[in-house]
């Protein structure tokens, strides 16, 4: 099983929601998180216009859930040392 797939585990259990409701936000957070990472990083040069267009991309798929949760769900995985987009395709054991 890679981290991803248990921290989706992880949030659907931590938040009470469907595993498939955790999954989506999931993969719309560190979608965005992917994105900030590389405007700062791709080619030697700041780009906070990638920024802006990630958080309103990411904003724009908030709407499609209730937001308070979308909300605790980012602060919580923003706070959370066990996630990384580094390091979330690794294996792991269940």
């Amino acid at each position: 099983m890679k981290k991803s797939e248990a921290y989706v585990n992880l949030l659907a259990k931590e938040f009470g929601i469907p595993v498939e409701t955790a999954d989506a936000i999931y993969k719309a957070i560190n979608k965005f998180d992917w994105k900030v990472f590389c405007s700062y990083m791709a080619d030697d040069r700041d780009h906070p216009e990638e920024r802006k267009a990630a958080r309103e991309e990411l904003i724009s798929i908030r709407e499609n859930y209730d937001t308070e949760l979308f909300d605790k769900i980012e602060a919580y995985m923003s706070d959370d040392n066990n996630y990384s987009i580094h390091h979330m395709e690794e294996e792991v054991d269940e």
